[in-house]
């Protein structure tokens, strides 16, 4: 008799219904006033800051940008940036991306997790309680300069938010407690959230061309807004949210997949469509990110070798496009059999 498939089931974490019910009701009322108020509705159109009228006393009561930006950092944008919204907008610098630009997460407008890529992050200030790590993008250093430092991550809310990251990147499992901080999976085609992410990603698709345009400043090429991708997640047949779905998520483009010699871990490169930056990820035999080979270098082509730490590592496409060796910490080569 042939072997049945192991199945793997985990209950819905406690909570997680109520806190959609919440999110439901939160996003129904937004939408009620939109279409009961006709200033809720309007989009915020500020004047270029040349029609500005100038008084003193009140350009000193508005603090000015805060410089120095940081991994960690919680920043409010300008809200000169963002004329289709009126809500003041957060995000969080969750990694460098090149020397000109962060990987930035937004806040979400409502107090509970929207998805299962939605964090709640513990934290008591309304604005600040909800992570979206599916609209991970990455700004350039002239939009982000623009703003002001308003907190900083911990390091155990960093690591907590690389890994939902994770998650809606590459479909990873969470661990029980982050599966309990974050909200349902998407399994109808005519779930409501689904128009609340197509809303909440129309709010930065054109900040390259608005900030050039509204706020005056020099074209530089550096407005290139990566997106990762959304985790738009598969419609099953069911007429409800399935509360205890399996999240299923789209991967971003897989670019290649190594055996490590001598191990029975793996390396995959992954990449989005036009990017200039990979990111290596060691996986275990499962597919679960690894920190065993930590320390161990990556070295693209005839570029300067970078370091794995946490199980990860961000390079040049071009230099990985040229070839690239793998070394232990202890500058050991490792032997890499690619698998299709």
């Amino acid at each position: 008799m042939p072997k049945l498939p192991t199945l793997r089931w985990r209950p819905a974490p406690a909570g997680r219904a109520e806190r959609l019910a919440s999110w439901l009701k939160a996003w129904r009322w937004e939408q009620h006033l939109r279409r009961e108020s006709a200033e809720y509705a309007t989009p915020f159109h500020p004047a270029p800051r040349r029609l500005w009228a100038t008084n003193p006393e009140l350009e000193d009561l508005i603090k000015d940008f805060d410089k120095g930006l940081q991994v960690g950092q919680i920043r409010l944008l300008d809200p000169l940036i963002f004329e289709e919204t009126r809500r003041p907008l957060y995000v969080a610098l969750i990694s460098e991306w090149d020397e000109d630009s962060f990987v930035t997460a937004p806040f979400g407008p409502f107090g509970d997790p929207a998805t299962t890529t939605e964090w709640l992050t513990g934290r008591q200030t309304s604005a600040l309680r909800v992570l979206c790590l599916w609209n991970v993008r990455t700004l350039p250093n002239e939009i982000l300069n623009r703003s002001w430092l308003v907190d900083d991550l911990t390091q155990a809310e960093l690591d907590d938010a690389w890994t939902v990251f994770r998650h809606a990147s590459t479909g990873v499992d969470l661990e029980d407690r982050l599966l309990a901080k974050v909200g349902c999976p998407i399994t109808h085609p005519r779930d409501p959230r689904l128009d609340y992410q197509v809303e909440e990603v129309r709010l930065f698709t054109t900040v390259p061309e608005y900030v050039e345009h509204r706020l005056e400043l020099e074209p530089s090429g550096k407005n290139n807004i990566i997106d990762f991708p959304s985790p738009w997640n598969v419609p099953e047949e069911s007429e409800e949210i399935v509360l205890a779905a399996r999240s299923l998520e789209a991967a971003p483009l897989e670019f290649a997949k190594y055996a490590i010699g001598g191990t029975r871990l793996f390396l995959r490169l992954l990449t989005q469509t036009d990017a200039r930056q990979v990111e290596i990820c060691v996986l275990d035999h499962e597919g679960n990110p690894s920190v065993e080979l930590d320390g161990a270098q990556f070295v693209p082509g005839k570029r300067e070798a970078v370091r794995i730490e946490h199980g990860r590592a961000i390079c040049s496409r071009s230099g990985v496009l040229s070839g690239f060796r793998f070394l232990r910490a202890d500058g050991t080569p490792v032997n890499l059999t690619r698998l299709e």
